[in-house]
C-alpha cells in the first residue's frame, strides 16, 4: 500500500544519503584539487601517469577504509541519525557503500580522460552508465526488493571501472602493477567485509569485519609509508584539506 511505498522511499533516502556523503565531499575535493596538476601536464603521458597513480593511492587511504567502517557500522548510524525504524535499510546501505566505493576509485581514471581531451568519451561513458543503472536497478529491485538498486550500483560501477581502464590503457593512461595492487587487495577486503555484514548479524560480523578492516589499515599504512613516504599524520592532514570546513 501507499504507507509501505512511503517507508521505502524513506528507507532508500536515508541509505542513500549516508552512501553519498562521505564519498560525494571527496569526489568533490579531488575533482578541484586533483584535475587542475592533470591538465598541467596532459601532454606528457609519463608525468600523468605518475600522478595518476599517486593520486589514486591517496584515494584508497583517504575514503577506502573509512566506507568500510561506515558499512559495518551502518545499522548503529542509521539508528543514531534517523530512527530505529530505518535499520531495515542497512543492507542497502551497505550494497550502496560498497558500489561508491568502486566509483571513488574509478575517479583519477575518469579525470585523467577527461584532462587528456576526450569529453565525449565521458559523455558516451556516463550516458552508457546512467542506461545500465536504470535497467540494472528496475530488473534487481523486482527480484532483491529495494536492496536490488544497491546491487545495481555496485554492478554498474564496476562495469564502469573495467571499460575506462580499457579506454586510457588505449591511451596510454594507466594504473602501475603497485596500484593494482593494492586496489585487488582493497577490494578484496571490501568484499570480505560486504559479504561478513551481509551474512552475519550482530557481534560476530563487527568482530570479523573489523579484524578484516584493522588488519588491512596496518598493511596500507606499511605499504603507503614504504612506497609513498606517505605517513597516517599526512594521511590526516591530507583529510583535513579536502573536508570542507565552514568559517566563521
Amino acid at each position: 500500500g501507499s504507507v509501505e511505498a512511503t517507508h521505502q522511499i524513506g528507507l532508500y533516502g536515508a541509505a542513500s544519503t549516508m552512501s553519498n556523503l562521505y564519498i560525494g565531499i571527496l569526489i568533490s575535493a579531488m575533482a578541484a584539487e586533483f584535475y587542475p596538476g592533470l591538465v598541467q601536464v596532459a601532454r606528457d603521458r609519463k608525468a600523468m601517469n605518475q600522478l595518476l597513480n599517486q593520486q589514486t593511492t591517496l584515494a584508497i587511504a583517504i575514503g577506502i577504509p573509512v566506507t568500510i567502517v561506515l558499512l559495518i557500522l551502518a545499522p548503529w548510524i542509521l539508528a543514531f541519525l534517523y530512527t530505529t525504524e530505518f535499520v531495515p535499510g542497512t543492507d542497502l546501505m551497505r550494497w550502496m557503500l560498497a558500489g561508491m566505493a568502486i566509483r571513488f576509485a574509478s575517479c583519477p581514471l575518469g579525470y585523467s580522460l577527461l584532462a587528456a581531451g576526450s569529453p565525449r568519451i565521458i559523455v558516451l561513458s556516463e550516458l552508457a552508465m546512467g542506461v545500465v543503472m536504470i535497467t540494472s536497478s528496475y530488473i534487481l529491485l523486482q527480484i532483491y526488493g529495494l536492496v536490488g538498486i544497491g546491487i545495481s550500483l555496485v554492478a554498474t560501477n564496476t562495469l564502469y571501472l573495467g571499460g575506462v581502464i580499457i579506454v586510457t590503457r588505449r591511451m596510454g593512461i594507466h594504473w602501475s602493477a603497485k596500484t593494482f595492487r593494492l586496489l585487488a587487495q582493497t577490494f578484496a577486503v571490501l568484499a570480505a567485509c560486504l559479504v561478513v555484514s551481509l551474512i552475519l548479524k550482530g557481534w560476530q560480523a563487527n568482530l570479523i569485519a573489523g579484524g578484516i578492516t584493522a588488519v588491512y589499515v596496518a598493511h596500507l599504512l606499511t605499504v603507503l609509508r614504504r612506497d609513498a613516504g606517505i605517513t597516517l599524520t599526512i594521511l590526516i592532514g591530507k583529510l583535513r584539506n579536502l573536508i570542507p570546513r565552514k568559517h566563521a
